[in-house]
């Protein structure tokens, strides 16, 4: 069952990568960690402080720095002209009004035990705790901010709201809750690996899952999640501007925007695809598909690089020692395609 799964995954791979490509917007940042947009402002998460530019232009990108000071921005929403961040390792909860001429954090929430994921809806946020397990709904328009426990789920961490349900990323799965009825959680989707966040853009649900894009669209009676692009530099965050996807990716320190195809029907035929063999493997990784020698690096599922060198046509790279698990194969910084070492 494992076998198939990455066998799916790399003939997914192949087409997305052919379907969708990158167009670096804004470079050079500080590890931009989460990403919120409002018209044509894009929000994004600095390190300590809170930053932005504008969508409209790509030439002028308007960048500002220092629009608000937290320790730790790990995640945030926009609702109207209030953005909901997750701040100080998940110990807080404020709200900055973005209207105001100095907008400054209002904490709403405090003494939390590690909160991950964040969402909103009329007058209710709802956060999850990956630590303790649990879903909690603040009630906004109470002046002391009421809390309640909604649900215990496995390790929940990243929220997305369609309609009257709560999706919930929890432990290489997509669940989702009633908000309505929240007795219980239902999977949605499963067999995922390290999600890093959520975004609904219509009936789409778009999961940055390890260093790929996935979208699967919830209206289907039987959903799925396809791959739309992989390669990506640790995609933290995910928002939308119109209909087009912005991605934060924190290894890479820009944000990107997603694009559609530019291939020709020729250039489809002719892309050659890289392919790795065996899958899984317990010693050895095969390369075949490169035209010329070219750089290489395996990382694991959460951004680290394990191993880089050079590599030719058929030539092998030792994996034994690699611990059993998922990894990704990047070829010269462009794509990347996933292996098990077993």
């Amino acid at each position: 069952m494992r076998l198939f799964f990455i066998t799916g995954i790399l003939f997914l791979t192949t087409y997305s990568l052919i379907a969708q490509s990158l167009v670096s917007i804004a470079t050079g940042l500080s590890t931009p960690n989460t990403i919120a947009s409002k018209g044509n402002l894009l929000y994004m998460a600095e390190n300590n402080t809170l930053s932005s530019i504008t969508l409209d232009d790509p030439n002028n990108l308007n960048y500002t720095s220092g629009i608000a000071n937290m320790d730790a921005i790990q995640e945030m929403c926009i609702v109207g002209d209030s953005l909901y961040c997750i701040h100080s390792f998940g110990a807080k909860i404020s709200r900055i009004d973005l209207a105001a001429t100095n907008p400054t954090p209002v904490e709403i929430a405090t003494g939390l035990n590690f909160a991950e994921g964040i969402a909103v809806k009329g007058d209710n946020l709802y956060w999850s705790s990956e630590l303790d397990g649990n879903i909690y709904k603040i009630d906004l328009s109470s002046s002391s901010f009421n809390q309640t426990t909604l649900i215990y789920t496995n390790k929940p961490n990243h929220l997305a709201i369609h309609g009257d349900d709560l999706y919930i990323a929890e432990n290489g799965a997509v669940t989702k809750m009633s908000l309505s009825n929240p007795a219980a959680t239902t999977d949605v989707i499963t067999g995922l690996n390290v999600i890093l966040e959520l975004v609904i853009h219509g009936d789409d649900l778009y999961i940055a899952d390890g260093f790929i894009l996935k979208k699967a669209d919830l209206s289907a009676s039987s959903i799925t999640a396809s791959v739309v692009i992989q390669g990506l530099g640790f995609p933290r965050g995910l928002a939308f501007y119109n209909d087009d996807l912005y991605i934060a990716e924190a290894n890479a320190n820009k944000i990107s925007k997603l694009v559609p195809p530019m291939l020709s029907t020729s250039q489809l035929r002719t892309e050659a695809p890289i392919k790795i063999d065996p899958v899984p493997t317990t010693d050895f990784i095969q390369i075949s598909g490169l035209k010329q020698v070219q750089k290489y690096q395996i990382y694991n599922t959460t951004g680290i690089l394990i191993r880089s060198g050079i590599i030719a046509n058929n030539d092998r790279i030792n994996v034994e020692n690699l611990d059993k698990g998922l990894y990704l194969l990047k070829i010269d910084n462009k794509q990347t395609t996933p292996f098990i070492k077993a």
